[in-house]
């Protein structure tokens, strides 16, 4: 079974994790794009974009074992 996990940071802080894993990238893409307002989640999987609120997002839709390989080099 893919796990895909949200990894993002907000204006420029500590990356972070969502606590939601979900389970194909689309379903990562939708929920980014859901919460941006607009289509933001590009072919990599990453996104950047500035919330009503005034905070930038960045990050990535990233297969779990793909980021714990990433987080041990």
């Amino acid at each position: 079974m893919l796990e895909v996990l949200l990894v993002f940071v907000m204006n420029g802080g500590e990356p972070e994790i969502s606590d939601r894993v979900f389970e194909s990238f689309e379903s990562c893409a939708e929920f980014v794009d859901t919460l941006a307002g607009e289509s933001v989640v590009n072919s990599d999987h990453g996104f950047e974009f500035l919330s009503s609120d005034g905070i930038y997002f960045s990050g990535q839709c990233i297969e779990k074992s793909d980021y714990i390989m990433k987080e041990s080099v």
